[in-house]
Parts: structure tokens; sequence; C-alpha cells
């Protein structure tokens, strides 16, 4: 497990090697070893995202479609409550206290 850590922080300082001394200073920052990211929460976060877009795309289609409302009111409530549901289960689910 150590080695493979060792290796990508060695390819991430081949390649921040390389930026302008500007960009190395700000690239510098080792969020890729952050504590709290883990696969867990990138997989929650892919898969809220997933059904945010799949909630926006199915009430834009239903609206559009079936209620016959024009497609921009269809796209902002389908935004609206994609955005609102992401928030629910992201803070449930992705960005829970682990207590």
């Amino acid at each position: 497990m150590q080695a493979s850590i060792t290796k990508k922080v060695d390819i991430v300082d081949r390649i921040i090697g390389k930026l302008p001394t500007k960009l190395r200073m700000k690239a510098d920052k080792p969020y890729f070893n952050h504590p709290n990211l883990t696969i867990r929460k990138a997989v929650s976060f892919c898969l809220v995202s997933a059904i945010g877009g799949a909630i926006l795309l199915g009430i834009t289609y239903a609206m559009t479609e079936w209620g016959g409302q024009w497609y921009m009111y269809s796209v902002f409530v389908g935004g609206a409550v994609g955005i609102a549901v992401k928030f629910i289960l992201n803070s449930v689910f992705t960005y829970k206290k682990d207590d």
C-alpha cells in the first residue's frame, strides 16, 4: 500500500516539477493526500451526481413531453429539484460526520 502511494507521489512530483514557478507554488499543496478523501466518498459523490442528473432529465422529459410545458420551464424545475436532491443525498451519504 505504501509503495503505491509513494509511486503516485513521485509521478505527481515529476509533473509538478515541469510547471512554471507560479503554478508550481499552488500545486505543491498535497490535495491528493487529504485525509478526508476516500474512495467511498468519491464513489458516493459520483453516484449522487448520477442520481441528480437522472432526476433532472426525467423531470425535464416528463414536463415537456407529457405535461406540455415549455422546455425551459422544465429544465428550470428539473434542475432545481435535482440540485435539492443532490444536496440532501450528499449531506446524508457523502459528507456525513463519522462519529
